[in-house]
């Protein structure tokens, strides 16, 4: 269910109260798995766990959570083990802070307007390439990278099988696919984060159609595409600044 986005957990990202951890000072401020959980648990669920569909960021805070019990280690240290080795992304490391290593593709935006209070029609834009993203998911699953490694990702998780060691269920057979959505897209799911050397954060997500295996992820100004259609083995990635 949390991985199915079907457990029905209140969505912390989307809570009122975040955006002080995430925007008082965006370079330095760390959002911790406690803050993220206080949030999530102060609010009730969102349904019947099973019952309906909402994308929720904390149900992969759990996730880690229980993988790193069942893994007896890290998640930063799991996901490099069973994912990030396995997959040859030699440049993708976890990280918790801002810092994004050279070179960089520096991204701007106006997003902070309405917490600075800046008027409207006043111009207004600050670089944002070293924001921190520890508040978007699970501690040691927020990754740097490079667009190479970006594209081996989206290969590797297009080809899922190769890293498990049991047939892995049809997109189409998944439980998710019959229940009525609730909140955000039940177009495209999200699996598993990371942050790029452009800055960029990168996902496997499936596409409603079932043509390709894609991730549009889009953080601080920074927009990105990952993707891979299995028929003829196709892989794309892009990632762009979009002031």
């Amino acid at each position: 269910m949390l991985a199915g986005m079907t457990a029905g957990y209140h969505d912390y990202v989307r809570d009122e109260r975040l955006p002080p951890f995430h925007l008082r000072q965006t370079r330095s401020a760390r959002v911790t798995t406690k803050n993220q959980l206080e949030l999530s648990f102060s609010r009730p669920h969102q349904f019947t766990p099973g019952s309906n569909w909402s994308y929720s960021h904390t149900n992969y805070v759990l996730l880690g959570l229980a993988l790193e019990k069942i893994t007896k280690m890290s998640l930063r240290k799991a996901l490099s083990k069973y994912v990030l080795k396995p997959l040859g992304l030699k440049n993708t490391t976890a990280s918790q802070t801002g810092k994004v290593p050279e070179p960089v593709l520096h991204t701007f935006s106006s997003e902070r307007r309405g917490y600075l209070q800046i008027p409207e029609g006043q111009r207004f834009i600050e670089e944002t390439t070293f924001w921190n993203p520890s508040w978007t998911f699970a501690s040691g699953s927020v990754e740097t990278t490079d667009i190479t490694d970006m594209t081996r990702s989206i290969v590797g998780i297009g080809t899922g099988p190769s890293l498990l060691k049991r047939q892995v269920v049809p997109h189409a057979d998944r439980p998710a696919n019959r229940l009525r959505p609730s909140g955000a897209s039940a177009r495209v799911r999200q699996f598993a984060v990371a942050r790029s050397r452009a800055s960029s954060a990168m996902a496997s997500a499936y596409s409603g159609n079932g043509s390709w295996i894609a991730a549009q992820p889009l953080f601080a100004g920074l927009g990105s595409v990952a993707a891979y259609r299995p028929h003829g083995r196709v892989s794309i990635a892009v990632a762009v600044a979009l002031n």
